[in-house]
């Protein structure tokens, strides 16, 4: 709740100078603070903000998956919205798709406020993974990706019980390509993902 309305401003912002059609769907799953609030008073300023807020919590994934089937433009940009993925990048991004990319990964040269203990775990996990998989997945690639409409349509139509989108998100191919940025801290609250999440991934790879 704390972060939100920042986060909707600062891509409005950026969206605009674009000339663009956009739209801007934020997925609440389930959050037990102000959050929604925050969203429905963002949506009556706004038509092109919309909303979907799950039946329970569902996690990360399920959540991105909701937002792409959703989606309805030539392009999807997923970013998280605590700020720590800045909305400033999404001008490179569409230079990118402009020029033929399917996929653009946000790869992260730096990370700031981060647990060093968790940083550790998360290298190891993007290195067992990359040891055993059969296609090749970016190191420090998060979430932060941009994908072309055949790129989402081919993603949803894959029928995974376990997802794991960055890995999904190299396997389908297409003109993939890479950027850069410095990862920033939390703009605003805590995360309330935990440590043991990081590894489970390596499960679904190797299976």
């Amino acid at each position: 709740e704390e972060v939100i309305g920042e986060f909707i401003k600062r891509v409005q912002t950026i969206v605009k100078p674009l000339q663009m059609e956009y739209e801007i769907i934020l997925v609440n799953d389930a959050s037990t603070d102000k959050s929604l609030e925050v969203i429905k008073e963002a949506i009556k300023t706004d038509p092109r903000v919309a909303c979907i807020t799950t039946s329970r919590r569902f996690g990360v994934e399920d959540c991105l998956f909701a937002g792409l089937e959703l989606s309805k433009g030539d392009v999807a940009i997923v970013i998280e919205s605590d700020l720590q993925d800045p909305p400033e990048m999404i001008p490179q991004m569409v230079e990118q798709w402009r020029n033929g990319a399917d996929v653009v990964h946000m790869i992260r040269s730096k990370r700031e406020g981060e647990n060093s203990f968790k940083m550790f775990l998360t290298k190891i996990g993007y290195r067992v993974i990359g040891h055993f998989s059969e296609i090749e997945i970016p190191v420090d690639c998060g979430l932060f990706k941009l994908l072309s409409r055949r790129a989402v349509n081919e993603l949803l139509k894959l029928k995974e019980k376990e997802l794991y989108f960055k890995g999904m998100a190299c396997w389908i191919g297409f003109k993939q390509t890479q950027l850069f940025f410095e990862r920033k801290g939390r703009f605003a609250g805590a995360t309330h993902n935990p440590l043991y999440k990081i590894m489970p991934q390596t499960k679904t790879m190797l299976a």
